[in-house]
């Protein structure tokens, strides 16, 4: 009987991941706040590299463990055959002595055959192991990259109202001068009457350009102040 008990290796602790509401993009929040990061909770590399050595040296603890219970056995086994051999000796020692020999190499294969099997065990535990930190590993990178390129897109955006705000005000500036300025006079354009200018039918009588951002030009509500 091996004193391995069967089982999967220890789960590494995570606490989720993936998209936000069953499948659902992840919620910006209010505008102009920074993104929920999706990393948060999870165990970082180093962390589950940690982790995962603190495992193994578990996982050779109770190998080296096993294997000194499956030793201790044989032991006391051979002893106990030997210690009655030496009371038959006298009368059957040829006999006694062929047994014993007998005994010795069912015992001895025995104790390889299981000695492979805690081996082959463990092994596996190792491999699994291996694969589910790596599997962690991975999936942090990716949800690294994805807060990434979400930061970005949020500063592209902010960057593309302050250039709307810098327009529309310059804009208004450009129509407070052209209101405050004299009219300006086009040579051989409109009719002159009594010394002032008269604009063409359909036009006023000063430009006054367009406020707000041209057409087509991405529209970008301003965030409220970040804490």
């Amino acid at each position: 009987h091996s004193p391995y008990s069967a089982g999967g290796p220890p789960p590494l602790p995570y606490h989720g991941g993936g998209m936000q509401g069953g499948g659902m993009p992840p919620h910006y929040g209010a505008a102009g706040q920074s993104p929920q990061s999706l990393t948060a909770g999870m165990p970082d590399p180093a962390s589950v590299e940690r982790q995962k050595a603190g495992y193994m040296k578990s996982l050779e603890d109770q190998e080296k463990q096993s294997q000194s219970a499956l030793d201790l056995q044989k032991k006391q086994q051979l002893d106990y055959i030997y210690s009655q051999a030496e009371q038959q000796k006298k009368q059957l020692y040829m006999q006694i002595d062929q047994q014993v020999k007998t005994q010795e190499m069912a015992l001895t294969q025995q104790y390889n055959q299981q000695l492979l099997q805690l081996n082959q065990q463990y092994h596996q535990q190792k491999a699994a192991l291996e694969q589910q930190a790596l599997q962690l590993s991975m999936e942090y990178q990716q949800k690294s990259m994805q807060d990434e390129m979400m930061k970005k897109q949020f500063q592209l955006q902010k960057e593309q109202y302050e250039v709307q705000q810098r327009f529309q005000m310059d804009m208004q500036k450009l129509h407070s001068a052209s209101n405050q300025s004299p009219s300006y006079v086009p040579p051989g354009g409109g009719v002159h009457q009594g010394g002032s200018y008269v604009p063409p039918s359909g036009h006023s009588g000063s430009y006054v350009p367009p406020i707000g951002a041209p057409a087509g030009y991405s529209q970008y509500s301003q965030p409220p102040a970040a804490s």
